[in-house]
């Protein structure tokens, strides 16, 4: 769903090989808070949450 929706916003959706890049960073930084700039489908902050501390909290900003 996110992929389909990425696809009509024009936008070009995460790979699962930068989400297993992203979640690793997460878990190797012991993250608890990561901001991210432009949300766009969600995606990212998905593999982000699933490396960070179970105790995290992830911002996510996008202008529109």
């Amino acid at each position: 769903m996110a992929r389909e929706r990425a696809r009509e916003l024009g936008l070009r959706p995460v790979s699962p090989g930068t989400g297993a890049a992203l979640r690793l960073l997460a878990a190797a930084a012991d993250a608890k808070a990561v901001a991210e700039i432009g949300t766009g489908t969600g995606v990212s902050g998905i593999y982000l949450l699933h490396g960070m501390r179970p105790d995290g909290v992830l911002t996510t900003v996008d202008p529109e």
